[in-house]
C-alpha cells in the first residue's frame, strides 16, 4: 500500500463524493424553501406544512433511503462479477420494494390527522397537514422510486446528471412555489403540489437520463419475472437499513423535543446547532456512497488489499475533515448566532454548546467510513445494532440523566450525544479492524456469481453447474453456496413454471398491500380528523390564533432551517 495508491484513492473516491453531496444538498435544499413560501400564509400554516414534512421525512424520506443503502452493496458486488446483467434484476427488486413502501407511506398519510391529534398536536394543524401529505402522495411514490434509480446511477458512475435532476427539481419547485402561492393565492394546497410535481419529475428524468445515454445497455436484459426471487437476503438487507435509519433519527431528533420542555431559549439554540449538524453531515454523505461502490466492486472481483486500502484512506480523510469541520464550528460559536440573530440568552446558550457541537460532529465524519464500508459488506444488522448501543444504550440514558436528574440542562442532553457519537465511532471501526477481508471478498464473489434461481438468456446455466458438466474435478472445488445453487437448479422444474411460482409467492404480498390501501381509505372516510375549522380567508398575514398543542413535535430541523429563513423573506 503506497503513498500513491492512496492518493488516487483519495482522488477517485472526492471526484465521486463531491457530486454525490452536493445532490443530497440541493434535494435538501426543497423542504426549508416550501416552508419558507409557506411563511408568507401565516404560523397555522407554516406549522402544518412544517409538521407534514417532518411525517413526509420520517416515513417517505426514511423508506427510500433505506431501499437505497440496501441495494448499493449488491449492485457493487455484482459490478464486480462478470454477470453483469443481474444488475438490471437488483434494480427491478428496488423498485419493487419502493412500491410496496409506497404503499405503508400513503397509509400512514390517509390517517397522519388523526395520527397527529393523538399525539397532542392541534386539530387545525393536523388537519391542514393530512391534507398536505394527500397532495404530496405521487411525490412519496416518485421518491422511493428514484432512490433506486439513484443507487443504480450511482454505482455505474453517472453522477453529474443526477445533480443537474436535483437542481432542476429546486428551480421547478422555487418557481411553482412562488406562482402558485404567492401569486395564484392557492396557499397551503398549492404549496403541496408544487412540492409534489417537483418531486415527481425526478424519477421520470431519471428514467430518460439513462435511456437515452444508453447506461443500461450492459446491466439491463429487460423486465424478467427473476426479479420476484430470492427476496429473502434482500429484504433482510432493506429492512435492517430502515430501522438504522429510523433509531438514527429518533435517537438525535428527540433532543429538539427535550429542549422545548426547557424553554424558548433552549429550543433557539437546540435548533441552531442541529442546523450546523445537518450542514456537515452533508460531507460524509458523498464519500459514504463513493465507499460503497468502491468496496463493493473490490470486493465481488476478489480484491481484498484493494478494498482495505479505501478503507484506511478514506477513514484517515475523513478523520482529518471530521477535526477540521469540528474546529471551525468552534471557532465561529460567536459568530454564528448573529446569523440566526437569536437573542442574548439563546446566544449564550449555544456558545456553551458549541465545544460539545465540535466533538460531535468531528465523531460523526469520522465514524462515516467505517459504517459505509459495513454496509458495503452487507453487514446492516451488525450496524443496527451497534447504532442501538451508541445511542438507546450509552447516548439517551446518559443524556437525560444529566439534563434533567444532574440539572446540566443541554449541557448534559450533548454530553450524552458525544459520547454515543464517540461509541458509533468506535464499535464499526473496531469491527473492521477485525474482519477477514479475504474471506469477505470470497463470499462477495460467489454471490456475484452463483445463481440460486431462473437465468437470463445470456447465462442458460449456473457458473457452477457448468463446471460440473466438464469433470468431477472441478465440481469437487466448489464454493459450498455454488454447491447448493448447483443442486437446487438441477432439482428445480422448467423456467416457465419457477417463474410462476416465483410470482405467485408475492401475491399474498401483493393483496396484503392492497388491503391496507384500503383499509386506511376507509378509516380516514369514517374517521376524518376532527377539531375547530379553519379560519375562513386565512391567508398572508396569519392573524388567526388556535391553540398549538403542548408538545412540540413540529420543531424538527428543518422546521428550524425554514424559519430562519421565512424570517427574513416576510418580516
Amino acid at each position: 500500500m503506497t503513498v500513491l495508491e492512496c492518493f488516487r484513492e483519495l482522488v477517485w473516491l472526492l471526484r465521486r463524493g463531491f457530486p454525490m453531496s452536493a445532490t443530497e444538498f440541493f434535494y435538501t435544499l426543497m423542504m426549508p424553501t416550501t416552508l419558507a413560501f409557506c411563511g408568507s400564509l401565516g404560523t397555522i400554516d407554516m406549522d402544518a406544512a412544517g409538521l407534514a414534512i417532518s411525517v413526509y421525512q420520517l416515513t417517505v424520506e426514511n423508506c427510500a433511503t433505506s431501499v437505497r443503502w440496501g441495494l448499493m452493496p449488491f449492485l457493487a458486488q455484482t459490478m464486480g462479477g462478470t454477470k453483469k446483467y443481474r444488475v438490471g434484476n437488483f434494480v427491478q427488486r428496488g423498485l419493487l420494494a419502493g412500491l410496496l413502501f409506497t404503499c405503508v407511506n400513503w397509509a400512514v398519510a390517509l390517517n397522519t390527522g388523526n395520527l397527529l391529534i393523538l399525539l397532542g398536536q392541534d386539530p387545525v394543524i393536523s388537519a391542514k397537514s393530512e391534507q398536505f401529505l394527500i397532495i404530496l402522495m405521487p411525490g412519496c411514490l416518485a421518491m422511493n422510486l428514484c432512490e433506486a434509480l439513484i443507487a443504480y446511477t450511482d454505482t455505474v458512475g453517472y453522477l453529474w446528471p443526477t445533480l443537474v435532476i436535483r437542481c432542476v427539481s429546486l428551480l421547478v419547485n422555487i418557481l411553482l412555489q412562488y406562482s402558485l402561492v404567492l401569486r395564484g393565492g392557492f396557499g397551503i394546497v398549492g404549496s403541496a403540489a408544487a412540492l409534489s410535481f417537483s418531486l415527481a419529475i425526478c424519477p421520470l428524468m431519471q428514467a430518460v437520463f439513462i435511456w437515452c445515454l444508453n447506461i443500461h445497455r450492459y446491466t439491463w436484459a429487460g423486465w424478467s419475472a427473476r426479479a420476484f426471487m430470492d427476496w429473502g437476503k434482500f429484504l433482510f438487507t432493506v429492512l435492517p437499513c430502515l430501522l438504522t435509519q429510523t433509531l438514527w433519527i429518533f435517537g438525535t431528533e428527540y433532543g429538539n423535543f427535550l429542549a422545548g420542555l426547557m424553554g424558548a431559549a433552549e429550543i433557539a439554540a437546540e435548533s441552531v446547532v442541529f442546523q450546523l449538524n445537518q450542514l456537515g453531515y452533508l460531507i460524509p454523505i458523498g464519500i459514504g456512497s463513493a465507499l460503497i461502490a468502491r468496496i463493493g466492486f473490490y470486493l465481488g472481483s476478489q480484491q481484498a488489499e484493494k478494498a482495505i486500502r479505501v478503507v484506511a484512506t478514506s477513514l484517515t480523510f475523513m478523520a482529518c475533515i471530521g477535526a477540521f469541520v469540528g474546529t471551525v464550528f468552534y471557532l465561529l460559536r460567536h459568530q454564528v448566532p448573529k446569523i440566526f440573530s437569536l437573542e442574548p440568552a439563546a446566544e449564550a446558550i449555544y456558545i456553551s454548546l458549541a465545544p460539545y457541537l465540535s466533538f460531535y460532529t468531528a465523531f460523526q465524519l469520522a465514524a462515516y467510513p467505517s459504517i459505509a464500508a459495513l454496509r458495503a459488506c452487507s453487514y446492516h444488522m451488525h450496524l443496527l445494532f451497534m447504532n442501538f448501543i451508541a445511542y438507546y444504550i450509552v447516548s439517551m440514558p446518559l443524556g437525560v440523566s444529566l439534563a434533567f436528574a444532574a440539572g446540566w440542562q443541554l449541557s448534559g442532553l450533548w454530553l450524552g450525544f458525544v459520547l454515543g457519537s464517540f461509541t458509533f465511532f468506535a464499535l464499526p471501526s473496531l469491527y473492521l479492524l477485525r474482519l477477514d477481508w479475504r474471506q469477505k471478498a470470497l463470499d462477495a464473489h460467489a454471490n456475484a456469481e452463483m445463481e440460486t434461481d431462473m437465468e437470463l438468456l445470456n447465462e442458460r446455466q449456473p457458473l457452477m453447474l457448468a463446471a460440473a458438466a466438464t469433470s468431477a474435478a472441478t465440481a469437487g472445488n466448489l464454493h459450498p453456496a455454488g454447491a447448493s445453487a448447483m443442486a437446487s437448479y438441477q432439482l428445480s422444474a422448467s423456467v416457465s413454471q419457477r417463474q410462476r411460482n416465483a410470482v405467485r409467492s408475492k401475491l399474498p404480498v401483493l393483496a396484503a398491500a392492497v388491503a391496507l390501501l384500503i383499509g386506511s381509505l376507509f378509516l380516514r372516510l369514517l374517521l376524518p380528523p376532527r377539531g375547530p375549522t379553519a379560519p375562513a380567508g386565512h391567508h398572508g398575514n396569519g392573524t388567526a390564533s388556535t391553540t398549538v398543542g403542548p408538545v412540540p413535535v413540529v420543531r424538527t430541523t428543518t422546521m428550524a432551517m425554514a424559519s430562519a429563513m421565512a424570517t427574513r423573506l416576510w418580516t
